[in-house]
């Protein structure tokens, strides 16, 4: 089976830019909206309609916006997969997983090491 890895890459870069682009576009209509409801508390103090509107409102664009990070979560990270595996790219690119790095396990070995030579002293 002949499997083109590099346009299944693209397309899940694609995928994750459009999640992405999306959150964005809530992000700046939120914002909007939450500026107008600011301009209408200005004018008409006693307004207590609108503080309960924008404590709502707020809610639920917290789970609106969880909920669109899921898909930019899952195609960002399947891509950095094919990107490792399927296209042998270096792994000091990698965004998402780190690297093999042993050089932190010997860092840390020598850390217990010299730990364990000041008890002995």
């Amino acid at each position: 089976m002949d499997c083109n890895y590099e346009k299944i890459y693209e397309q899940y870069w694609l995928h994750a830019r459009h999640a992405e682009i999306q959150r964005w576009h809530f992000v700046a209509t939120t914002m909007i909206i939450t500026g107008g409801l600011l301009a209408i508390l200005k004018l008409n103090e006693n307004a207590t309609f609108v503080f309960i509107f924008l404590a709502i409102f707020y809610a639920l664009g917290l789970f609106v916006l969880k909920s669109l990070r899921t898909p930019f979560i899952i195609f960002s990270r399947l891509a950095e997969i094919i990107a490792l595996n399927e296209l042998k790219m270096d792994r000091k690119y990698a965004r998402f997983f780190p690297q093999n790095n042993s050089s932190l396990v010997q860092e840390k070995e020598k850390k217990n090491y010299y730990h364990w030579a000041e008890k002995k002293i």
